[in-house]
């Protein structure tokens, strides 16, 4: 990931997280600022982009059914 596209890319997939305010805070508020992102996904972020890129909606979808990376999470606690 450049730090051109620290914003627009998801720190956990590397595809497009879709957030507005990567691409242009004059949109309005974000799908992101609506959901609730449980603390035990920020395991899967390297510290460098806490607070700096954000989740997609996708990786967060798969986090919340337990089948991130395709196969059952069994290792967390949340």
């Amino acid at each position: 990931m450049t730090d051109t596209n620290i914003n627009i890319n998801c720190p956990i997939c590397g595809g497009s997280n879709n957030c507005c305010y990567g691409r242009d805070k004059s949109l309005g508020e974000c799908w992101c600022t609506e959901e609730t992102f449980p603390e035990g996904i920020f395991a899967y972020v390297e510290s460098e982009f806490i607070r700096k890129a954000c989740i997609c909606k996708n990786c967060l979808e798969k986090y919340k059914t337990g089948t991130l990376f395709g196969r059952p999470l069994t290792s967390l606690s949340d």
